[in-house]
Formats: structure tokens, C-alpha cells, sequence
């Protein structure tokens, strides 16, 4: 881990609590929003950073913070602004920028000469790399930046490129094709993260190599883009999948089962009853109440056959039993080859 990287894990653990908000997983913050909302987003460098005196802001909750002002020289800009400075001056929060290190800054004027990040978390998002020069303006040319450092060899370059495109509505034929070729990586958080990225598009093909890789995948934890991969799961629809979704239900993976039993739960398919009473033993309560859940809006068995979850964590094993015995006497009749 680089020392810059080190530094980010340690402000953003010291923003969480002094801030009492939690990050939010890659992905969750569309790029298409704050990219409009923005007055300049550039490619720059940080000149140099400094407090704005003794003056410490307190947070509703008493912790203190330390404005700070950064002067940046504007390498590629995504999106001018209306002055389309070469050098412009930064307002932020300690700990959010740092002097010497390039970043795609996302920026709100604040004066015709100031700015400052326009958003807390991907406001800034740091580069150790620069990319080739944008072959368009806007978000495309912001695409084509981070499709580009994918390339490059500095691996925290290719993650923080790759949490910012999860961001992306849609991405480009060329910018997938790199991230496939980075989903089969050795290093997990690679391969992992691209895979996150990838199943953004709903495509079932991604599905597919998910299943493959998560296969020879030798630990039941693993690094923050797997709870990611489990939010994208939960939105596959596509039948064409189904294998694979039912396949990912028995992973080792906490966040992949979870996603994986979300997905069959809003898909309603019959042939799916197999592998969700498997599910009825699994070690997690939440995923054995998708389960049931699952089982009873598919066939249409209500009663004490859906409880809520609150009914169903007083007394689990009454309802996994009913459900047991519904399998074992006629689950497998009300499972019509073809059916769905």
C-alpha cells in the first residue's frame, strides 16, 4: 500500500467518526449528476495547501475540522468553466487534498476565483498517472481518462479509476473490453473490482465470469468491491443468467449470496425453487428469510408461510420447517419442467 493510499484509509476513518456518516460504497454516487452540477472538472495538480489560519469550524456533533486552501494548476478539463482558469484556488477540508499529487478534481465556484470540491467523498480522487489527453470534452473524455489509466501499471490508479467509472450510467465497447481483461487478474481487489464495474451493465455474460472467478476464490471475505458485486446482483433480471444467479446463491461470500437471493427473489422463477430451499440452511438468518420469503411470493403461499422478519427471526426454524415439508410433499410437483 502506497503511503498516499495509507493516509486516505486513515482520513476517511477519522471522517466517519467525526462526521458520523459512512462513505458510501463505490458505485452508489452517479458520475452523470455530479458532473453536471459541477461549475470545472479537470485533470490538475496540487501546487500547495494551507490552513486558512487558526480558524477551526466545529461539527454538530463537536468534532473540529480545518478549512484548508489548495492551490491547483488545470491539466485537462472535462467540463470549462466560464472563466477556464490555468491555476485556480481550492477551498477544502484537511485531509481531502494533499500537496505535490495530480487528481481529477470535481469542482463548485464559490467566487470568480475560488472553488471548492463538489462533493466530499469522489470530489477528489487521486492519480499517480497521467492519462493521455481526452479525445472529447465531457463525460466521454472523462471516460476515455479513466479507461486509459486502466492501462497503466500503478494498481491504487486502476482501483480509484475503476471506482469512479462503477459511476457511469453506461460505459463504451473499448472501456468494458479493458475491464474484462482486468476482471481475470491474480490480485482479487483487480479483479474484483472490474467485475463490480462490469455488472453495472446487467450483461450475463459478466454474470457468467463472476461465477467462474469467485470458483477458484479461496477466502469468505474479501475487499470492499465484493459488497458492491452483491448491490449490482440484486438488479440482474435477465433469465439468461438464472444459472449462474442460483449458482452465486451457495458462494462464500456473505454480500454475493445476499445479492445473488435478491436477484431470484425479484426475477419469480419456479425453476429457482431448488436452489432457494438449499438456502433454507444457510448459517446467515437474513439470506434463510430470503429464502422463505422468496419460496412463498413465487408460489403464492402467504400465511405462516410469509412472515415478516421480525415474526420470522422469534422463531426461524417453525417457519424453515413449514417450507421443508411443503418441498418434500409437493415442491417438486408445483416445479413444472419449463415453468416459470
Amino acid at each position: 500500500m502506497t503511503k498516499r493510499s495509507l493516509q486516505m484509509l486513515v482520513v476517511l476513518a477519522l471522517t466517519v467518526i467525526a462526521r458520523t456518516e459512512i462513505a458510501p460504497l463505490p458505485g452508489e454516487q452517479a458520475i452523470r449528476p455530479l458532473f453536471e452540477g459541477a461549475d470545472l472538472v479537470c485533470f490538475c495538480s496540487v501546487q500547495s495547501v494551507e490552513a486558512l489560519g487558526a480558524t477551526i469550524v466545529p461539527n454538530l456533533d463537536g468534532h473540529e475540522r480545518q478549512p484548508m486552501d489548495a492551490v491547483i494548476k488545470v491539466g485537462y478539463v472535462y467540463k470549462p468553466s466560464t472563466t477556464n482558469p490555468v491555476s485556480a484556488t481550492v477551498q477544502f477540508e484537511e485531509g481531502q487534498l494533499w500537496r505535490g499529487e495530480t487528481a481529477i478534481l470535481f469542482l463548485k465556484s464559490t467566487s470568480s476565483e475560488a472553488y471548492a470540491l463538489a462533493d466530499p467523498f469522489i470530489g477528489s480522487t487521486p492519480f499517480s498517472s497521467m492519462p493521455t489527453s481526452p479525445q472529447s470534452p465531457g463525460l466521454s473524455g472523462l471516460e476515455s481518462s479513466l479507461a486509459d489509466l486502466l492501462q497503466l501499471l500503478s494498481r491504487d490508479d486502476q482501483i480509484n479509476a475503476m471506482k469512479l467509472l462503477q459511476g457511469f450510467d453506461v460505459l463504451d465497447a473499448d472501456t468494458s473490453s479493458r475491464l474484462i481483461l482486468l476482471s481475470g487478474s491474480k490480485d482479487p481487489e483487480i479483479a474484483l473490482s472490474a467485475l463490480a464495474v462490469l455488472l453495472k451493465g446487467k450483461n450475463p455474460a459478466d454474470v457468467s465470469r463472476l461465477r467462474t472467478y469467485l470458483a477458484g476464490y479461496p477466502s469468505d471475505s474479501g475487499p470492499i468491491a465484493v459488497t458492491s458485486i452483491g448491490t449490482e446482483l440484486g438488479q440482474i433480471r435477465n433469465s439468461v443468467a438464472l444459472p449462474d444467479i442460483e449458482a452465486l446463491t451457495d458462494s462464500k461470500l456473505i454480500s454475493i449470496r445476499i445479492g445473488s437471493m435478491q436477484a431470484l427473489r425479484a426475477m419469480r422463477n419456479t425453476q429457482s425453487a431448488q436452489a432457494l430451499v438449499g438456502r433454507l440452511d444457510d448459517p446467515d438468518g437474513y439470506v434463510r428469510y430470503l429464502a422463505i420469503i422468496s419460496l412463498a411470493e413465487i408460489f403464492g403461499r402467504y400465511g405462516d408461510y410469509a412472515p415478516n422478519m421480525h415474526l420470522f427471526d422469534q422463531n426461524p426454524e417453525y417457519y424453515i420447517g413449514l417450507w421443508r415439508t411443503w418441498w418434500k410433499e409437493e415442491g417438486k410437483l408445483a416445479v413444472k419442467p419449463g415453468s416459470q
